[in-house]
């Protein structure tokens, strides 16, 4: 319950002219990345417009395809199992880069024969923890310190940094940066 996790198969999709997404049935979850152009996508009787840089977790199990032809369109599609919550239907929103970076990073392990499959399996795996960051909603106070200080240890990751020294950079008990950082990470904060 809420700890599997199963990478599957990841692609880049283009369509230089017209092109409707068919009606189907799968049994994984799939994201879709919009790189390009607008992808229309139905499931289960909801209508999703989406345009670059938007996504979309299609489900198990239901019924989704196009309601609309689309024309020069890409988009990244990401397959996968899991019993974790899924973090969002649809994500519109500025924090999309992480999710951009590691899916084209994924492609391309899974394209060179020489990266064992560990490698892609646990990129899948980072790929779904920044889904659940972007599914997060951010609307405490807390949640402005809890970015700058994930925005610190980010710029400061070749440093030798502790908890502790963190903690007295904002001025605040190591105790508490280690709580906060779980409430919006679900990470604990460890170095």
């Amino acid at each position: 319950n809420g700890n599997f996790f199963q990478y599957i198969t990841i692609g880049e999709f283009i369509a230089d002219g017209e092109w409707l997404h068919p009606s189907r049935v799968i049994n994984s979850t799939e994201l879709i990345f919009v790189l390009n152009g607008e992808v229309n996508i139905e499931e289960e009787g909801v209508f999703y417009p989406l345009l670059p840089n938007q996504m979309i977790i299609l489900e198990p199990g239901k019924l989704h395809g196009g309601f609309k032809k689309s024309y020069p369109v890409s988009f990244y599609w990401f397959h996968f199992n899991t019993d974790l919550p899924i973090p969002f239907k649809t994500f519109t929103g500025e924090n999309y880069y992480d999710v951009k970076v590691l899916l084209k990073k994924l492609l391309h392990l899974t394209n060179t024969p020489e990266y064992p499959q560990y490698m892609a399996d646990a990129t899948g795996m980072l790929i779904f923890g920044e889904l659940v960051k972007c599914g997060m909603p951010l609307k405490s106070s807390n949640s402005a310190l809890a970015v700058k200080i994930s925005e610190y240890v980010r710029i400061n990751a070749k440093k030798r940094i502790t908890v502790s020294s963190v903690a007295e950079y904002f001025n605040y008990n190591s105790d508490y940066i280690g709580k906060l950082f779980y409430k919006f990470f679900n990470l604990y904060f460890v170095f």
